[in-house]
């Protein structure tokens, strides 16, 4: 995971709940945001000599020494909800279940993670907040949810600004406030310019930006009592919730993105 590109408090915070050797993890996002790797980054992070993990997956992008993979073969009636009864019944010590869409796979899935094993799964949402509530809109009791759930994980991917033709410029007061963040004094952001290094784009390779909630047990009585998406939001910010926008503000500054990027990837 140390090569995803999280900031440093995120990767820390991240690789501390991944030490925990039961519960759900689920990453979020839009299609096509990297959720994927994530995922099998985070397997590979806690995988160990004598441990078996198992997946099933629409696409097999990755193999993972010591994990079994499978997909579903659509001209069978083999369900999602029973092909994670079916893994889960192997006891495997790390599952990875792909995509949760409806209340029958959520469901399922966790029930996986109440016993002694990591469950990673993906969701779409827009932010890790709104991943709990798609859970709840599903028909998930809110108990279940704070009982079973490690982190939620959020993440967008951004095209990275080549470092070799790269042009700062100073942010004016009119980009603050239009941001709504407090940047530093003199704070610089890039623009794309072009070069042969990069094929005259200004861009090379992408870089991701996240966003990371770990409940905590004020959040996880707030999700029981149903207190919705802005009291929880507001909750995890004041114990330190990162935001994507946060995220990207700081990868803007540092060089790695346009500004633009960040604001149209939120």
């Amino acid at each position: 995971v140390d090569q995803l590109g999280m900031g440093k408090a995120i990767l820390a915070s991240y690789r501390k709940a991944l030490t925990r050797t039961s519960r759900l993890f689920l990453i979020t996002g839009p299609p096509g945001s990297g959720k994927r790797t994530t995922i099998y980054a985070s397997i590979l992070e806690v995988m160990q000599p004598g441990m078996m993990a198992m997946g099933f997956d629409p696409v097999l992008k990755y193999e993972i020494p010591g994990m079994l993979q499978g997909k579903l073969d659509d001209h069978n009636e083999f369900t999602f909800a029973e092909a994670v009864e079916a893994l889960l019944k192997q006891e495997p010590d790390v599952a990875y279940v792909g995509d949760i869409l409806n209340e029958t796979e959520a469901r399922a899935t966790i029930q996986g993670a109440f016993a002694k094993r990591r469950v990673f799964a993906r969701v779409t949402a827009n932010d890790t907040i709104n991943a709990v509530q798609n859970l709840m809109d599903m028909g998930i009791q809110p108990f279940l949810i704070a009982a079973s759930l490690a982190a939620v994980l959020n993440q967008r991917l951004l095209r990275k600004l080549c470092p070799s033709c790269r042009e700062p410029y100073e942010a004016s007061e009119a980009l603050q406030n239009e941001l709504g963040y407090k940047l530093p004094p003199g704070a610089q952001f890039y623009r794309a310019k072009g070069c042969p290094a990069c094929n005259n784009t200004g861009y090379k390779g992408v870089i991701a930006i996240f966003e990371l909630f770990i409940p905590s047990e004020e959040t996880n009585k707030m999700i029981v009592a149903k207190r919705g998406v802005q009291a929880l939001h507001e909750q995890a910010l004041k114990e330190g919730l990162s935001t994507l926008k946060a995220d990207g503000i700081r990868k803007a500054m540092a060089g790695y993105c346009t500004l633009e990027e960040v604001v149209n990837a939120l």
